[in-house]
């Protein structure tokens, strides 16, 4: 389980081995064994008997805005480890095998992408034909991903203007499938300038410590990605949730159809919305229990959670067994 603290003078300490959460109205002892990681999303206090039982346990801290971006974190040492594979995850994202695992990641997304707004209009067919020309031009932009130039010197930026005409394309697909009145105007991040926009930033920041623990797990090097490389920015954690991206916005499409989104669950701001302590309530829970849902990617049946650990083992495997393909520029 996932443990998140939300609650403003929420203390988090020890007792006879186990969490101690305590607040105005929470009592709660929580076993290490049960969590898998600690989000905090208040001004929270937690003791160093309780960052020392999380590190022994391999339970990460996160800290989140409130927007549900990551702002820090507390890891074990354990990840320091694999001081081989690191190098070889360095000689990887300098060669053309870097490329091609983006290039498969992005194929990826699009296929679940196209998935994803299929499924949204099964059930209706005026939706369905309408929906059509949207779903030939994203395959079309797809066709293009296949076509690149590896030895191109600007690989990496037509890859991510491909990338970004898809997604452009994608959200008007999910604006038209979605109920007016949670339809948006275009896609906003931090803050969103709507409900969808908001929320779907929301849950997506709480995906981004899913894949970072994953990587994590694999013994990679969160900061070293392929596509997005930011300095400072764990680059492979943005390269990494791209595929899971169109799997968290069914859970979005399937609240918003039931229309559980209400004004309660949003705070207005000055160039936005915020999620309130009562969307959070909502949402949070949600997401926690769709993440154990069992769903098919590449012919494999298992659980989101799962899925998100053998996307970054198969990278771990296929850095493990590259071949010397070095650009010269190493």
């Amino acid at each position: 389980m996932q443990v998140f603290i939300d609650t403003k003078q929420t203390s988090i300490e020890v007792r006879n081995n186990s969490f101690f959460i305590k607040n105005k109205t929470t009592n709660r002892i929580i076993s290490p064994k049960r969590i898998e990681s600690i989000a905090i999303t208040s001004n929270a206090t937690i003791n160093a008997s309780a960052i020392k039982l999380a590190a022994i346990h391999e339970i990460p801290i996160y800290y989140y805005n409130y927007t549900g971006g990551l702002i820090a974190q507390l890891i074990s040492p354990s990840f320091l480890k694999h001081a081989t594979l690191r190098k070889q995850q360095v000689l990887f994202m300098k060669s053309k095998q870097s490329i091609l695992w983006v290039i498969a990641q992005l194929n990826l997304k699009t296929d679940l992408q196209l998935q994803t707004l299929k499924r949204a209009t099964k059930e209706n067919n005026f939706l369905k034909e309408n929906l059509n020309p949207i779903l030939q031009s994203i395959i079309e932009n797809k066709d293009k991903l296949q076509s690149v130039t590896l030895e191109s010197p600007i690989i990496k930026n037509t890859i991510m203007g491909i990338e970004g005409s898809i997604a452009r394309i994608y959200y008007k697909g999910i604006n038209y499938v979605l109920p007016q009145k949670y339809q948006f105007t275009k896609r906003s991040r931090q803050p969103g300038a709507d409900y969808y926009n908001t929320t779907i930033n929301y849950l997506y920041g709480m995906t981004y410590s899913h894949i970072t623990k994953a990587i994590q797990a694999a013994g990679l090097d969160s900061f070293m990605g392929a596509l997005h490389t930011t300095p400072y920015k764990e680059s492979l954690v943005f390269d990494s949730i791209e595929p899971f991206r169109p799997i968290i916005d069914r859970l979005l499409l399937q609240i918003c159809k039931e229309e559980l989104l209400e004004d309660k669950h949003f705070k207005k701001i000055a160039n936005g919305y915020w999620l309130s302590r009562e969307g959070k309530k909502l949402i949070i829970p949600l997401y926690t229990d769709y993440l154990q849902s069992r769903i098919k990617i590449e012919n494999k049946v298992s659980s989101i959670t799962n899925h998100i650990y053998l996307n970054s083992r198969k990278l771990k495997i296929q850095i493990q067994n590259q071949e010397n393909h070095v650009l010269n520029t190493l």
